[in-house]
């Protein structure tokens, strides 16, 4: 298969993957370890297979970029560990730099998507307290 339809592939099968990733953190509050794993997996093998060693060794060091970034927020409690296991697949597929921009962009619109839901709530005075 020529490169180009690898990464066509490749970026429909995360999309698939995340979709369903977003579908079970909706309807259920969580996101399976098998999804996780399967994401993580394939994200792995991608950058193995088209990098040899060192794309083995560059997604696996991104993955575990994904997980520490959100593990502080596991570990205050402001979200589950499904999310930080999520980030550590997206890592995987990402490589270091995107993961970066990744949780970047994803601090941010979180970020604006609890002030929504705090001033939607009414719950602003026990939120800044």
């Amino acid at each position: 298969m020529p490169a180009g339809d690898i990464q066509v592939v490749s970026v429909f099968v995360l999309i698939v993957l995340l979709l369903l990733a977003l579908y079970s953190d909706l309807r259920h509050h969580r996101i399976p370890n098998w999804l996780n794993a399967t994401a993580l997996l394939f994200g792995v093998g991608l950058y193995a297979s088209a990098q040899g060693a060192a794309g083995l060794l560059l997604s696996l060091a991104a993955a575990l970029m994904g997980f520490l970034a959100f593990l502080p927020f596991y570990a205050k409690g402001a979200m589950g560990a499904g999310d930080v296991k999520l980030m550590a697949a997206i890592g995987a597929w990402f490589g270091p730099i995107m993961t970066l921009w990744a949780f970047v962009v994803g601090a941010v619109y979180g970020g604006i998507i609890a002030v929504i839901m705090i001033l939607s709530s009414g719950r602003l005075k026990h939120a800044v307290a």
